[in-house]
């Protein structure tokens, strides 16, 4: 006895597709589409709170304005090179210069492919090295 097997291809050339594939296909179309809201949702999220440390920061309320600064960078998991930007700022006003640049390397390596916030970061790691030097000869 011969078994003889259906092939995928029928005999006008068009493949068989299944309905599962339409399936798979749409659930991951739309897993991706709610990841990307989410992800979207989150950015928003970290900007309000650094928007809310802007304004604490314009009144003065440097250390409430660090603590918005930290709340942004946590929700961003580390990756917000303009919450790292903002806090150096803190830091430098308050004269906490090794904090500001400890925060400078950091927003340097999250800043990543964006070149304005990388560029950003790296002045003010030059500025804050300038600023901490007692005398030509120091190094840090």
């Amino acid at each position: 006895m011969t078994v003889k097997l259906r092939s995928p291809m029928p005999r006008h050339g068009t493949p068989i597709v299944h309905w599962r594939s339409f399936f798979l296909l749409g659930g991951s179309i739309f897993a991706s589409l709610s990841l990307a809201a989410t992800a979207q949702d989150a950015s928003d999220a970290v900007a309000r709170v650094i928007a809310s440390g802007d304004d604490l920061f314009t009144h003065k309320h440097f250390i409430k304005a660090l603590e918005a600064y930290q709340k942004a960078d946590k929700s961003a998991h580390h990756t917000s090179a303009l919450a790292y930007l903002r806090m150096i700022r803190v830091y430098r006003r308050m004269g906490d210069f090794s904090s500001a640049l400890d925060d400078a390397k950091k927003a340097e390596k999250v800043a990543g492919n964006d070149k304005s916030l990388a560029v950003t970061a790296h002045l003010a790691r030059g500025s804050l090295l300038s600023a901490m030097a007692g005398k030509p000869s120091d190094k840090n």
